[in-house]
């Protein structure tokens, strides 16, 4: 007698959706600092170099509090979304703690801005029976604009 074992799984259908974000830079222009997309810019500067920053949201394990349940978190874009058991806090950012984060780097090196701005998000994914939730990458050249003599 033969005895086969098999088990029935099935994939879900994300629904459709259709979505317009976006980044707005007047609060860091207001502070002197400046962004863009371009790679050219209408002064004269002084690069820095390229910077990266890289955010991810996740257990926050610093947190003296430790929990169990279903817990939410906000993603890059300020969308709640749920996620499965977790023992500590999620830690949440957004695309605008990465931008924070980056500013605060290029002002440590003496900068007042970024060209050739980009960001990605790289959506929740599922590896090694962990959950890697929503991540977000900024990069740019830093750079330092040139005072007038």
């Amino acid at each position: 007698m033969v005895l086969a074992m098999t088990s029935c799984s099935y994939t879900t259908v994300a629904p459709a959706m259709e979505a317009t974000y976006e980044i707005d830079f007047q609060k860091y222009s207001e502070n002197g600092f400046f962004i863009t997309a371009s790679n050219t810019v209408p002064f004269d500067y002084i690069p820095l170099g390229i910077v990266e920053t890289t955010v991810r949201a996740g257990e926050n394990r610093n947190e003296q509090e430790n929990l169990s349940g279903r817990l939410s978190y906000e993603d890059f874009y300020g969308i709640k979304h749920k996620v499965a058991e977790a023992e500590y806090p999620i830690k949440s950012y957004s695309v605008y703690d990465a931008i924070d984060i980056l500013e605060k780097a290029v002002r440590s090196k003496g900068g007042d801005g970024i060209m050739m701005f980009t960001s990605k998000i790289i959506p929740p994914k599922t590896s090694d029976n962990k959950i890697y939730l929503h991540e977000c990458t900024v990069s740019g050249m830093a750079f330092k604009r040139k005072t007038a003599k």
